[in-house]
């Protein structure tokens, strides 16, 4: 089917890195995030933290970083690795998307 339409060029390496996902899911992974940080926020109870803190705790999780400490209550810990669950799985998607656009010439 060359001979009816060109192929489009290939897209600059460094658009690669960004459009793994599409705005879409980048909008849905952004709202996820920051949705179980307040999720986490919220039902952690603890006033001393700043959200700001919590968000990194979340956010670390999308680049496989452990934590720095451990939870207490087994409700966060639970919560925490069902959010683990589903980060490893966006990420791994974004890492096998990247690893195939970018190996492809």
């Amino acid at each position: 089917f060359g001979f009816i339409a060109l192929n489009p060029p290939p897209l600059p390496r460094w658009q690669a890195l960004v459009l793994g996902f599409t705005p879409t899911v980048w909008a849905c992974v952004g709202g996820t995030l920051i949705a179980t940080c307040i999720s986490y926020h919220i039902f952690t109870q603890q006033g001393k933290e700043h959200i700001s803190a919590n968000f990194i705790l979340i956010a670390q999780a999308l680049v496989f970083q452990p934590l720095f400490k451990e939870p207490e209550r087994w409700r966060v810990k639970a919560f925490l690795g069902l959010w683990w669950l589903i980060s490893y799985l966006i990420a791994t998607a974004y890492s096998d998307h990247l690893i195939a656009v970018l190996t492809v010439p």
